[in-house]
């Protein structure tokens, strides 16, 4: 079905049109041409705005990151100010986009994306930096409010992003069949321990509630 487009604003309404594709296609059977039939525009003026599949490919990886990194900040400007709710409802909307988008997921994470050196171009690096940088962000945050000892902080995003983003992997392919909530509670109490925080019995941990306490 074509889609009317505003002069000028042709390249992202490719962008949303691949996206659209892909999550119902997948990334080996997306063609630009199709995109371009979608928004209404020929492929020869699809080709004006990328020179091929790829280079469209990569736009929407770097696009996928930037709806990302949008959907965390603002999961976090709803939540509480302190920093581990803070940490854990950014965490949390990590996983639940690739449960929510896991073809989209798939790209930003393949060789279209951050995943391999092919897809680490000037249009997709910065906006994959944005969501570790938001991650060391909270974690700096934890060390200066006190929350986190300076040396539990070393490196810790190295730990941490792994470990949320193989729950997200794990969630997306369909491999844990436990509900959501009981994987993310397992998550979230094993980041506080790591991090030298203690759940207190007292207060639940079932969301992005501060029931942890400095050790």
């Amino acid at each position: 079905m074509k889609r009317p487009f505003h002069h000028g604003d042709l390249r992202n309404a490719l962008i949303t049109a691949a996206k659209e594709l892909i999550e119902r296609k997948g990334i080996e059977a997306f063609a630009l041409r199709e995109a371009a039939r979608i928004v209404g525009v020929s492929a020869n003026a699809a080709y004006n705005h990328f020179k091929d599949k790829d280079a469209l490919l990569r736009a929407v990886a770097s696009s996928g990151f930037a709806e990302l990194a949008a959907q965390r900040e603002e999961a976090r400007s709803k939540a509480a100010a302190d920093p581990w709710s803070q940490l854990s409802v950014g965490a949390k909307v990590y996983v639940q986009f690739a449960e929510a988008r896991p073809k989209l997921f798939d790209l930003m994470f393949g060789p279209f994306g951050v995943g391999s050196g092919a897809g680490n171009t000037d249009e997709t690096e910065p906006s994959g930096r944005k969501a570790y940088q938001q991650l060391s962000n909270a974690l700096d945050n934890l060390v200066s409010s006190g929350r986190v000892a300076p040396h539990r902080r070393v490196d810790a995003e190295s730990t941490l992003w792994p470990l949320i983003h193989g729950l997200a992997v794990l969630r997306r392919v369909g491999a844990l069949r436990e509900p959501f909530e009981v994987s993310w509670e397992r998550m979230l109490t094993f980041t506080a321990h790591a991090l030298g925080l203690e759940l207190d019995p007292k207060l639940s941990h079932g969301g992005v509630d501060d029931g942890f306490d400095v050790s």
